[in-house]
């Protein structure tokens, strides 16, 4: 799968025949990403942990919800989509216990696109590299530890993934969790007959749910809604009764 920024490269044959196709892939490639994130797995030690009382999901906001600036004119300089603010701490273990090892527990946080690729832009592998992402992963590991004070000392493993970790394995234009939600195609439609797009780069999120809301909006281009309906009705219409 490709996203909406490759299509200019292979619609490129197209676009030179076709004034509209040229028109579209101007508009795909211009179409604006949203920041990238932060991940921190961690695999702990569960021994004492009262798993009923842990949620299996929690938002952490590192500088709150809103917060006006010093200054005499009140600006807001803080908002959920700060960077660095929003930390989503996933405990899928607290719904599906066997993915984990007997007596351990798996944590997943992660900066909910609000990471600036620009900072770790030119960056490579190495010990400078490694300590950055250290540093930079102390946001999360604190929101961790509003749920697990002691997780550090629980740790058995912590991997920390950065933008460009996404970027080279998941195959992502600069680390982008997807198109933001002003960029948006309505259904998917293109001027090209035949051809709809659907995937994580035409809707904010990555993975399954981004996938399967803009496979529903795909699936809307090809079968309106009227169709939809009258399918919908002959379905549930309850078969007529013989006359004796």
């Amino acid at each position: 799968m490709q996203p909406v920024w490759h299509l200019p490269r292979l619609l490129a044959k197209a676009a030179e025949e076709l004034p509209a196709v040229r028109m579209f892939v101007d508009e795909m490639a211009a179409v604006n990403m949203t920041r990238s994130y932060l991940h921190l797995h961690v695999g702990l030690d569960a021994t004492g942990i009262d798993m009923d009382a842990l949620a299996p999901h929690y938002t952490v906001f590192e500088k709150g919800m809103v917060r006006a600036g010093g200054g005499s004119d009140g600006a807001i300089t803080d908002h959920v989509c700060s960077e660095g603010n929003m930390v989503a701490v996933s405990n899928v273990c607290r719904l599906e216990k066997e993915l984990a090892p007997e007596g351990k527990i798996m944590l997943h946080a992660y900066m909910c696109a609000n990471e600036p690729y620009e900072k770790w832009e030119g960056q490579r592998r190495g010990a400078e590299y490694e300590a950055m992402k250290d540093k930079e992963a102390e946001a999360l590991w604190s929101a961790i530890e509003r749920i697990i004070p002691d997780a550090r000392e629980r740790a058995d493993v912590a991997l920390v993934g950065s933008p460009l970790t996404h970027e080279r394995f998941l195959r992502r234009p600069r680390g982008t969790y997807g198109a933001t939600v002003e960029s948006l195609l309505r259904d998917g439609s293109t001027p090209i007959e035949g051809l709809v797009l659907c995937g994580d780069s035409l809707f904010p999120g990555i993975g399954i749910p981004a996938v399967a809301l803009s496979g529903a909006s795909a699936a809307n281009a090809f079968v309106g809604v009227r169709e939809q309906l009258r399918a919908y009705k002959k379905e549930k219409k309850p078969p007529r009764k013989k006359v004796k």
